[in-house]
């Protein structure tokens, strides 16, 4: 199984994300956080073994969007599968975010239920 990234800036939401995929049974060694977009660009250049992104839509400096747009120009959404964590007012970003190279997106307030359906099917694909 490959690797998963939370990318936010605040280190409370990346604890309740990693909450959320241990109660969706997605926990395991291969969790990775940074807390922006700029380091997950790091993370994911120096480690091959990140095979999906969870991104807040929300962080200063590079947002998840910019974030999207800046790693589509070194991985294709297929090679590396990103997923936007979204409040309901940004729906209308996250769509716009799909045209540039997101795979989806999960809307807060989310269950352990809703990310596990949402983050389960790319870190199962088989060429992964």
């Amino acid at each position: 199984m490959k690797k998963l990234l939370v990318v936010d800036d605040s280190s409370v939401v990346r604890g309740i994300v990693l909450r959320v995929l241990r109660e969706a049974g997605l926990d395991h060694d291969g969790i990775v956080e940074a807390a922006s977009g700029v380091e997950a660009l790091r993370k994911i250049g120096h480690d091959p073994s990140i095979g999906l992104v969870l991104s807040d839509v929300h962080m200063p400096g590079m947002n998840g969007i910019d974030f999207v747009r800046a790693l589509r120009e070194r991985r294709t959404k297929e090679e590396l599968p990103v997923l936007l964590l979204t409040s309901g007012d940004a729906q209308t970003l996250c769509a716009a975010a799909l045209a540039d190279g997101a795979n989806g997106w999960i809307s807060k307030p989310f269950t352990s239920a809703m990310v596990r359906a949402a983050v389960e099917p790319w870190l199962t694909r088989s060429d992964r």
